[in-house]
């Protein structure tokens, strides 16, 4: 008695498979783009409605980052030399006579933008799995 099995499609398959990092690193380099520009424009907004100079907005920029073959994405920066003031606030400060000055409050801007980032990667994350038919379904 003798048996036989027969793969067929097998080197197509194994060549799907070495191109499916290329692929996904190209997806998830540009969703990483798209993000980094809807959180340029919520900063810009949240600066624009404290616009005094527009050094806050000006600031902004966005740049590529790569670490390797399979490491990529994007940075929102702001050159702004006032944005980690503006951003995290002061302490109450006070003269050298201990007259007040008060403290000039947070706005959080970057914060509400990093939260929504986590979000966005996770569903981002959940749908490149899918789209390549790497999602694992128990029934």
């Amino acid at each position: 008695m003798s048996a036989a099995f027969t793969w067929q499609g097998l080197t197509e398959a194994e060549s799907e498979l070495e191109a499916l990092p290329r692929d996904l690193v190209a997806e998830g380099q540009t969703a990483a783009e798209e993000l980094a520009a809807t959180a340029v424009d919520e900063l810009k907004a949240v600066y624009a409605y404290h616009h005094v100079t527009g050094n806050l907005a000006r600031g902004l920029q966005v740049r590529k980052v790569s670490d390797g073959t399979y490491a990529k994405g994007s940075e929102v920066r702001n050159r702004a030399q006032h944005s980690w003031l503006f951003d995290n606030g002061s302490a109450v400060r006070e003269t050298k006579r201990g007259a007040g000055r008060g403290a000039s409050r947070p706005h959080h801007a970057f914060d509400s933008v990093m939260h929504q980032k986590d979000q966005i990667f996770e569903t981002m994350i959940a749908q490149l799995l899918r789209e390549h038919g790497l999602g694992v379904e128990v029934s």
